[in-house]
């Protein structure tokens, strides 16, 4: 069995895992994106309508509606959070947040 010496050895640096992280997300909303397009293209709009998630107003203030999920764990992830949490990433490995910022959901970062 191989030992884990490489990442059991390297340094923690929390803005380099952000930056990690923030290509990793970049590159799956991307990856959603094209996924998309070519079911499109395809004609496969069940494939399409396999990658929503549903949204029901509840609260008399708007409509029922599907949305593309941009989510990479249980949380659904409509695109302009997608987006705003992508955009904490990238800030926090610019060095803009002191290292124990948290993100904050319902905050604008973008």
């Amino acid at each position: 069995m191989k030992k884990p010496t490489e990442i059991m050895t390297k340094t923690f640096n929390p803005r380099e895992l952000a930056k990690e992280q923030a290509e990793a997300y970049l590159k799956y909303i991307v990856g959603v994106l094209e996924e998309v397009k070519e079911s499109i293209s395809d004609g496969d709009y069940f494939a399409v309508k396999t990658m929503t998630s549903f949204s029901p107003a509840g609260d008399c203030m708007g409509l029922d509606n599907n949305f593309i999920n941009f989510g990479f764990d249980k949380k659904p992830m409509d695109i302009i959070e997608a987006l705003n949490y992508l955009k904490f990433l990238e800030n926090y490995a610019d060095g803009e947040y002191d290292l124990d910022e948290k993100y904050c959901e319902g905050r604008e970062y973008i």
